[in-house]
C-alpha cells in the first residue's frame, strides 16, 4: 500500500519524514510496507513496521510530547 492508500483506509495523514510516537518510543516515518508505516525509532538505524493505528504524530501533538493514551496510564496505588 501506499501512504495514500493508508490515509485514505485509516482516515490519516502520514507522511515520509513525519515524526511519530509508536510503542511508546519516537521516530520518524521512512516508508510503507504493506498496510504498515515504516518507522526509523531514534537511536536505530532501520525501520520498523508499524500499525497505522498505533501510530501517532508528534507534529500535531502540543509541545512536541506524546501524551500516553488513557489506557496505558497506570496511577500508583490503584
Amino acid at each position: 500500500m501506499s501512504f495514500k492508500e493508508i490515509n485514505d483506509r485509516f482516515g490519516l495523514q502520514f507522511q515520509r519524514g513525519s515524526r511519530v510516537f509508536c510503542d511508546g518510543r519516537l521516530g520518524t516515518i521512512t516508508g510503507a510496507t504493506h498496510s504498515h508505516i515504516r518507522v526509523r525509532f531514534d537511536g536505530h538505524q532501520n525501520g520498523a513496521p508499524c500499525d497505522p493505528l498505533e501510530v501517532r504524530l508528534v507534529d500535531t501533538m502540543q509541545a512536541g510530547v506524546p501524551a500516553m493514551p488513557e489506557s496505558q496510564v497506570s496511577v500508583h496505588g490503584q
